[in-house]
């Protein structure tokens, strides 16, 4: 998870075969950038173990008094209960299909941790200063789930067909800046669970700030031109340099003029 222009290191970057090899950085938009405003977006992602993959991004609501805090909040705490779940057994690779009765359960959680949150700080703070988006994936061995709330994308990829991705797509309300968010009451009608098989290779995680250009029009996967170059180059680096490349890629001229909003992009790639 990243809060400023330096990305964190947030990635396993295991070569063995079949372990999942990740970077993930959330940068601050250049509209916020001259604000002096934070990055309130975050991001966990990781292989957690052989053919195991653990990733989340979320997108605090710049309406929102604590948005930022919400979103990294959220971040840890799914990654980190998802993760323990895997290594205790909980949830197995052979119950891919029983997985969607789960996540409500642990978005859950993670809702009532923003509670604990909003009642430290008392009142006049409530559950809505906490406002954020969450769009994440589980992956085994055996396939894996999208699990998504509000705008952002989650795409599960087969080598590079990338416009024939799995899409789990924005949410937007009646007009196209409303989103909906795991803060909200109705936050379960509008949870999106996408499965995928064990074909899909490549996962991409996006909050709002990147879908405009890095996805394709009609967001029929990601825009080729763009993942194609990126995904060979981040198939090959390893090291942090790497995600102060994609940080420096996203704060192109070329780039905020397209968007200024903060951009989380995640990416994982099982060799």
């Amino acid at each position: 998870m990243a809060t400023s222009s330096r990305p964190t290191p947030e990635a396993s970057r295991k070569q063995t075969p079949q372990c999942w090899k990740t970077f993930a950085v959330s940068v601050e938009g250049t509209q916020h950038q001259r604000k002096g405003i934070p990055c309130q977006d975050a991001c966990r992602a990781s292989g957690v173990a052989s053919g195991w993959l653990v990733a989340v991004a979320a997108d605090g609501a710049g309406s929102a008094a604590f948005g930022g805090n919400g979103a990294r909040v959220v971040c840890d705490y799914l990654y980190e209960f998802l993760t323990r779940l895997i290594a205790r057994g909980v949830i197995s690779a052979d119950e891919v299909k029983q997985w969607p009765k789960l996540i409500p359960r642990v978005l859950l959680a993670a809702r009532r941790r923003l509670e604990v949150e909003a009642r430290k700080r008392g009142p006049p703070v409530s559950l809505a200063d906490f406002d954020t988006t969450v769009v994440g994936a589980l992956a085994s061995p055996r396939g894996g789930i999208l699990f998504h709330i509000g705008d952002g994308a989650g795409c599960a990829v087969m080598g590079s067909d990338w416009r024939g991705a799995i899409v789990s797509p924005p949410e937007n309300g009646q007009y196209e800046d409303e989103t909906y968010f795991l803060t909200m009451e109705a936050w379960e009608r509008h949870l999106r669970i996408t499965p995928f098989g064990p074909e899909r290779d490549t996962l991409l995680l996006l909050t709002d700030g990147g879908t405009s250009f890095i996805m394709a029009a009609q967001l029929a996967g990601p825009e080729p031109r763009f993942i194609a170059p990126v995904h060979q180059v981040l198939r090959q680096e390893e090291g942090p340099e790497v995600e102060r490349e994609l940080a420096a890629l996203f704060h192109r001229p070329d780039v905020a003029r397209v968007s200024g909003d903060d951009i989380t992009f995640v990416w994982a790639h099982r060799p």
